[in-house]
């Protein structure tokens, strides 16, 4: 993708169109098993978001127009799959979609090759599977970036063109409630993406209303490394784990000792729990330094199968609320590589590919 917001967002959804209109064939389905209504309301619900976004985030907002005008589909169409966690977490349902993530960050000084290293399994509802898409877009005045996602989705976990890389897990807190005043979940990745300095991100973090709860675990090639917790609302909502024996690591619930008062995946969905004893006690037991495979190893981890470190299907869900790893990513931010594997990791090739050569080709 290259050019201006609007520019990039077209060619997006000129290339993606088909994968676009699954993304809407599957969240039809899952937003009518949350209980948001038809795919109809869902857009309804959906374009709520658009003053926000174009006060904090007025890039993503003509990108979103673009990703429209590219596919042939209406604005609210492609807002509803960027608010799509709002409209399925941001009210106090019942029950809802048991989703995962796994994020691990390795500092330099643990890693073998000295570089900042950076990984997950992203863990969504299977739905999703036929649907995920690798974008690269071109830098212009902001840096450029790929990001693994949804077709019609702006972003989520990804590296860009000054080392920077983001790794993400969805959190979900008792006060949640979607407050269209605040961004969206997936909006804030795109802008996070974009940023030089992890310390930039924390600032909008704290500056920047937040209609949901998430987590972002933000590394630079130069070292610097954050995992920022935040729940809806403003700067009271935001709180930040540093490095431990050189690595840092996520599940899905809160581990700030105050936002943690407010967790509902524990509560719900404790799996979250096993996942990251799972994989601090897979990393500890390495000792030394780490490498990739160390890494993606770690992530093949199956205690607790099936929701497990590498989530597959619950046989005991419905189909349309089973989860498992889409896929997982792991980046070397020191030589701007990164490796991707569709599907769960236990039974996956993972693919390399050089940032420059796919900034060359975008």
């Amino acid at each position: 993708m290259r050019g201006t917001d609007f520019d990039a967002g077209v060619a997006y959804g000129q290339q993606a169109a088909d994968e676009i209109r699954v993304s809407i064939e599957r969240y039809t389905a899952v937003f009518a098993d949350a209980g948001v209504g038809s795919w109809i309301d869902a857009r309804t619900l959906a374009l709520r978001y658009r003053d926000t976004i174009a006060t904090y985030a007025p890039g993503s907002l003509a990108q979103i127009g673009g990703i429209a005008e590219g596919s042939g589909l209406e604005v609210g169409d492609i807002l509803a799959l960027n608010t799509r966690s709002e409209l399925m977490f941001g009210v106090p349902h019942a029950d809802f979609v048991e989703d995962g993530c796994t994020s691990v960050a390795v500092a330099p000084e643990r890693s073998a090759s000295g570089h900042s290293l950076l990984s997950q399994n992203w863990d969504w509802t299977e739905a999703a599977s036929e649907s995920v898409v690798l974008l690269v877009r071109e830098g212009d005045d902001r840096p450029g970036y790929v990001t693994l996602v949804e077709a019609g989705l702006l972003a989520k976990t990804g590296m860009n063109s000054v080392g920077l890389g983001l790794c993400t897990n969805t959190l979900v807190s008792t006060t949640d409630t979607g407050d269209p005043d605040g961004l969206p979940y997936h909006v804030f990745l795109h802008e996070l993406l974009q940023m030089e300095r992890v310390s930039d991100g924390l600032q909008f973090l704290h500056s920047t209303p937040r209609a949901l709860s998430a987590n972002y675990l933000i590394m630079h090639a130069d070292g610097a490394v954050l995992d920022i917790e935040t729940s809806g609302g403003g700067p009271e909502g935001v709180a930040h784990l540093t490095v431990s024996d050189g690595v840092l690591t996520h599940t899905n619930h809160f581990r700030d000792t105050r936002l943690s008062l407010t967790d509902r995946r524990v509560r719900e969905n404790s799996n979250t729990v096993i996942r990251l004893d799972r994989i601090n006690r897979r990393l500890a037991m390495i000792g030394g330094k780490i490498d990739r495979e160390d890494v993606l190893d770690c992530l093949r981890d199956h205690a607790n199968y099936p929701l497990s470190v590498c989530l597959h299907g619950d046989p005991r869900k419905p189909a349309v609320r089973r989860t498992g790893t889409l896929a997982t990513v792991f980046y070397d931010l020191g030589t701007s590589e990164l490796w991707v594997a569709v599907g769960n990791p236990c039974e996956s090739e993972f693919t390399g590919f050089s940032f420059t050569e796919l900034l060359a080709g975008a």
